[in-house]
């Protein structure tokens, strides 16, 4: 299998790309299956990686209070070396691809929580929880309040989340506290623990999540959707 340079195809590819990056991403998937790369591998890989510039950013612009906007340098042109075609990259870029990349992502996302689906209690696309059907679902109470743990689990596969997943996991939790959907005395890394032992995916931490505005619209979509099910008595 041919590795691919992922800072070669997210960074020059933006800068050539802008206005058609989310075709420009999907094009790079599927010669990237031809290498025998998957879903889960190219686009935790490629997020993973636009995820590390971020937060490097913004722990270099707290370093500057705000004075100057963290950069990252790219020659478009490697046999140049006084970088004549050389491109600056800001946080609000790596921000705009992250978000690109995940409309690129649902594109292939064939799981879908919508107003005529029941969350499911069997995990099929996440990692290594597989429950029989007849089984009664287990809701892991000691993390989650009610049955909400039939939503992370949604969340998860919605966002295709793997060990470089680092951001996402960070604003599920952080989205979990807020709205009172796991118990207080559960931390982040009591959390991580868990997806580890539950999923057997280890998530590294980070303190910055950034701004995606899909991700957010990705978890509003299915709280909602979630607690008209549980309004309707429609999920147990």
């Amino acid at each position: 299998m041919k590795e691919l340079d992922f800072t070669d195809i997210i960074i020059r590819g933006y800068i050539k790309n802008k206005n058609y990056y989310v075709p420009y991403i999907k094009r790079q998937f599927k010669n990237a299956q031809e290498e025998h790369y998957d879903e889960v591998e190219f686009f935790g890989k490629a997020l993973g990686l636009v995820d590390d510039f971020i937060s490097e950013l913004e722990q270099e612009q707290k370093k500057l209070n705000g004075r100057l906007a963290g950069r990252v340098f790219y020659n478009m042109d490697p046999n140049n070396p006084q970088g004549l075609t050389a491109n600056y990259l800001y946080l609000k870029d790596f921000e705009t691809i992250s978000s690109l990349i995940f409309q690129a992502k649902q594109g292939f996302s064939s799981k879908k929580l919508n107003n005529n689906t029941k969350c499911s209690s069997q995990v099929d696309g996440v990692g290594g929880l597989i429950k029989d059907k007849e089984q009664s679902p287990k809701l892991y109470n000691e993390i989650f309040v009610e049955n909400y743990f039939h939503l992370f689990d949604q969340l998860l596969q919605d966002l295709k989340v793997v060990a470089n997943s680092r951001a996402d996991v960070k604003f599920l939790f952080d989205k979990f506290k807020i709205h009172g959907l796991i118990h207080k005395k559960i931390s982040y890394s009591r959390l991580l623990e868990w997806i580890l032992e539950t999923y057997k995916i280890e998530v590294g931490r980070t303190s910055s999540i950034g701004k995606n505005k899909l991700r957010l619209e990705i978890f509003e979509t299915a709280y909602d959707v979630f607690r008209n099910l549980k309004k309707n008595n429609d999920i147990s």
